[in-house]
């Protein structure tokens, strides 16, 4: 027999009908040994978290409010590390971006090279050509004056350098 409040419960006696229980105690305790009896389900329920002290961190029963908290405390520490793992997957993608960038831009500064030099070769050729040829060069200038060709811009005598290019090409 356990006493809840002023009435002595029998242990877990399903035979006990609740109409036996104290005024407004309809929710009984369920552990062996203790038969408290509480008047609300959140009673009863924050009644048992003081028989399972097992899983707890401290030796003392801590109050309601504490535990609470603790629970709390652990929900944002896990939610915490959640966004510190976004955060990190998110820098490892922006570094690999980055790298990306600078191969394509070392990439891009080795294709205008070669773009220069192919460019003064064509220039150097087409230099040749009208000192052997001159009408061959006009027509080679007529047929690329719609798309501005370099062998327009001899023809007319500027050259690269009237656009802004490179500068003087090498004649051979």
């Amino acid at each position: 027999m356990v006493s809840s409040g002023a009435m002595v419960v029998p242990e877990n006696d399903p035979t006990v009908p609740t109409a036996a229980l104290p005024k407004g105690q309809s929710h009984l305790c369920t552990v062996p040994g203790c038969g408290k009896g509480f008047a609300s389900r959140w009673s009863l329920e924050r009644h048992m978290r003081t028989h399972d002290t097992a899983g707890d961190d401290t030796e003392d029963a801590d109050s309601f409010v504490e535990r609470r908290l603790r629970e709390r405390l652990k929900a944002s520490e896990a939610a915490l590390e959640r966004v510190k793992e976004r955060i990190a997957k998110e820098q490892k993608q922006h570094d690999e971006l980055r790298t990306e960038v600078r191969e394509r831009g070392v990439a891009a500064q080795q294709q205008e090279a070669e773009l220069r030099r192919l460019l003064l070769r064509n220039m150097s050729l087409a230099r040749r050509l009208a000192g052997s040829n001159p009408d061959a060069l006009r027509a080679i200038a007529s047929a690329n004056s719609r798309d501005g060709g370099v062998a327009a811009s001899l023809a007319g005598g500027g050259g690269a350098r009237g656009r802004g290019g490179g500068g003087g090409g090498g004649a051979a």
